[in-house]
């Protein structure tokens, strides 16, 4: 088997389209870590624009939405998303029609399945995000995704406030989407960021954490059911869960 390495960047993976869809049992992976066979080879792919390029073209000719939903897999950190990329788009030049459709099909069931779970995280976190007012009075919000979702986050936030400066911050990755009223921004960080709260925010969390409190029943209290609806995943996002605040 030929592997082709590739780094995680779209130029980068179009290219060793083109080299490796005439090549016999080919492999693209961005795993630095892989158990290799004896009859494996390792092949570094250099980006060629111009390859990349004609690979492009020809999958546009087919089904031109489907570079987008390619730009959206690439946010997976799943490390054998590069292959099932390539399985799908062999199978799309092979059909020379759009696939998306084909549910009887295995690549096109798990392409469409890791599609759909980056969409549906990027939909519960347009309801899971909180933001906290800070000292400067920029609203903050910190999530964990599974996925490197917070450009997708983004148009929601602004098209919602679009008159707030604030930050949603990756915390995973250090990703941070910034907008500031007018103009929005993704910026990636090896530096850590302290946030300080401003001293309205602080009393309102602390105000809504004795209401909840204070209304709750302990005898009714459904922690099961609370799991259900709210994963413990995102509870360090709520005010009354998160002791820090």
């Amino acid at each position: 088997m030929i592997i082709f390495n590739i780094k995680k960047d779209l130029t980068n993976f179009f290219t060793a389209v083109f080299y490796a869809y005439s090549v016999n049992n080919a492999r693209i992976t961005a795993d630095k870590n892989l158990q290799l066979n004896l009859t494996d080879a390792i092949k570094d792919v250099i980006s060629e624009n111009d390859k990349a390029e004609r690979v492009i073209k020809l999958l546009n000719k087919y089904d031109n939405s489907l570079y987008y939903d390619i730009e959206t897999l690439f946010r997976s950190d799943d490390r054998d998303i590069y292959q099932i990329i390539f399985d799908y788009i062999k199978q799309l030049i092979k059909e020379k029609q759009k696939i998306r459709g084909y549910l009887s099909n295995q690549c096109v069931i798990i392409f469409n399945e890791k599609l759909q779970k980056i969409w549906h995280e990027v939909h519960r976190f347009t309801g899971f995000i909180r933001f906290m007012e800070n000292e400067a009075g920029v609203f903050y919000a910190h999530y964990t995704p599974d996925y490197d979702i917070t450009e997708l986050l983004m148009p929601h936030f602004i098209a919602r406030y679009k008159q707030m400066s604030f930050v949603i911050h990756d915390t995973s990755r250090n990703i941070l989407g910034v907008f500031n009223g007018e103009i929005s921004k993704i910026i990636k960080t090896d530096k850590p960021l302290t946030v300080y709260l401003s001293d309205s925010e602080i009393n309102f969390a602390q105000l809504w954490k004795l209401y909840y409190n204070t209304v709750s029943i302990e005898e009714r209290k459904n922690v099961k059911l609370m799991k259900r609806c709210m994963p413990v995943r995102y509870w360090e996002n709520l005010p009354e869960k998160n002791e820090r605040l």
